[in-house]
């Protein structure tokens, strides 16, 4: 397992909002941060700050501490240069809202007018081309290209949010993968339809608290971004004890199946007093780790090369909190493979998975051939379980772990353990030991003793948004936007409401591309789960 930090600080040229924001500072200020630290780092341009001469001057100056790289967004001057009509806001050559920011606001063949454009001028000002790109939205499309054609060999895209500032990106892998061609945000299952560029995921998302913090008022980002936190007292990357915690689990437990990473560093139209609040302890942190061995701090190309020249596909990976840094009691692991991800949630000695969702590659993105026209855009893949978004009210919708007839089952002690591409829960439980195993294309859960048990879900029916049909005792076919997949128990039943374990074990496995999925289905194709 190997453990990455990724300094990354992207640029903007203009700020609307704040048009006397000091924009410079902030990049002047993170290279004296990682020169002070040894640290080497990554400096992405947006067009409008590339072709600034003092912008273009303090990255030639950093060229000892940074490597530099493209911020893919759309603004007013990169449209026009590729002979678009600009569709931002009046007064705005920088816009947000994604019609006219992102790349999806444009076509296929538009997507790839503008990075032709960037990448041209970026020749021209700095004499090579570059290695590395990143967006808050990057879509299958652009980063196809930007391999095909110009051979980048990492990307960065945003973390895992429900419409922060208008972004929606749910349901997808983590901390690194190699994206399907049609949906971005999906790994690819074969080679045939893979994009050979690792994408990263930024920001350092909470493990606990970030998933169903959308379902509270106020702060909707608790990252490791350095100006995170700074409003509403819920953690995030300027809170030195969040940070000293997010570290200890993320980094000195040596857990992450993989790999454990991390991105830090801010825009630059956060403006350093914001920025300045959380990076100074982050880097002192960041050096501590490094010092002792526990964290290699790479730019994102090093990073890229690194995880290209060791997986030719996407491996599993975990992140496992078994701690939340509030101190209440609170775990929460991770697990991701090229098929799935589930997420193990204890809380108030409840377990249950609160999340799981199917990765298929032939299901596309919303904009792979279509272009977006609102504010606002969404990626996702397949909701098998959504926690989130089908809760009944400000606390996440469960799988809940329950004895065989639904009683309650109080947790007292988990363990957590890897081998190899698979991570151990083992749950003392008022009803037993239970030890929950993830493996890479499918769940198991045995009960010690034998003894019966159940996952009792406690969505909110109306919030459902995938069709779920039981098609057998062993087998339940999803539809979710046309698109068809299936949950099959191996070992168990689904019955009333319930999925009921088998002489006290319960092995869930997934299927994809099918139209209808029956239990003959889920018997004739099972997949062999070694013990």
């Amino acid at each position: 397992m190997k453990a990455i930090v990724n300094f990354i600080q992207f640029v903007r040229g203009v700020e609307p909002r704040d048009p006397d924001l000091d924009l410079l500072e902030p990049v002047r200020e993170q290279i004296a941060i990682l020169r002070q630290y040894g640290f080497r780092g990554t400096l992405l341009l947006q067009y409008d700050a590339m072709i600034q001469p003092e912008f273009q001057q303090i990255a030639k100056e950093a060229a000892d501490c940074e490597e530099i790289g493209l911020w893919l967004e759309a603004v007013q001057p990169l449209v026009e240069a590729v002979g678009l009509r600009w569709r931002g806001r009046r007064g705005f050559s920088w816009d947000w809202h994604c019609h006219c920011d992102a790349l999806i606001g444009y076509t296929p063949e538009e997507r790839r007018l503008l990075i032709d454009e960037a990448i041209r001028r970026f020749r021209e000002i700095f004499g090579f081309t570059p290695k590395v790109a990143g967006a808050w939205v990057l879509d299958a499309v652009s980063l196809s290209y930007l391999h095909d054609k110009y051979g980048i060999v990492a990307a960065c895209n945003c973390k895992e949010q429900w419409g922060t500032d208008g972004y929606t990106l749910w349901g997808g892998c983590a901390p690194a993968y190699y994206p399907s061609r049609k949906n971005v945000l999906c790994p690819a299952q074969t080679a045939q339809e893979q994009i050979d560029v690792p994408v990263f995921r930024m920001l350092g998302s909470d493990p606990v608290y970030q998933y169903d913090v959308f379902l509270s008022e106020g702060n909707d980002v608790i990252t490791l971004e350095p100006g995170s936190g700074i409003f509403g007292g819920m953690g995030g990357g300027s809170s030195p004890d969040w940070v000293d915690w997010y570290f200890r689990e993320n980094f000195t437990s040596g857990r992450g199946i993989s790999l454990a990473y991390a991105q830090t560093g801010q825009e630059n139209s956060f403006g350093w007093a914001a920025i300045g609040m959380g990076l100074p302890y982050q880097a002192k942190k960041i050096a501590e780790l490094r010092d002792r061995g526990e964290v290699e701090v790479l730019t994102l190309g090093e990073a890229g090369e690194w995880f290209a020249a060791t997986y030719a596909s996407t491996p599993a990976a975990a992140q496992a909190a078994l701690s939340d840094w509030k101190g209440e009691g609170r775990k929460s692991i991770w697990y991701y493979s090229p098929h799935y991800r589930a997420n193990l949630y204890i809380e108030g000695g409840e377990a249950g998975i609160r999340d799981c969702y199917l990765f298929d590659e032939n299901y596309q993105e919303r904009y792979l051939k279509d272009v977006c026209r609102g504010d606002s855009c969404l990626f996702d893949n397949l909701p098998v379980w959504d926690g989130m978004r089908w809760s009944k009210g400000r606390e996440s919708a469960k799988l809940r772990i329950a004895g065989a007839n639904g009683e309650q089952v109080w947790v007292k002690t988990a363990d957590y353990r890897e081998e190899k591409d698979r991570a151990f829960v083992t749950l003392e439980t008022t009803l037993g030991r239970l030890e929950v195993e993830f493996a890479p294309e499918c769940i198991e859960m045995r009960m010690a003793g034998g003894k019966e048990f159940s996952l009792i879900g406690d969505a909110d029916p109306a919030k459902v948004d995938a069709a779920i049909e039981q098609t057998g005792d062993r087998a339940l076919s999803y539809e979710y936007r046309g698109h068809r997949y299936g949950l099959g128990a191996e070992r168990g039943r689904f019955a009333e409401g319930r999925i009921c374990s088998e002489q006290g074990t319960l092995s869930l496995a997934f299927r994809i591309s099918k139209d209808n999925f029956s239990e003959e289905d889920i018997l004739r194709e099972e997949v062999a789960f070694d013990m």
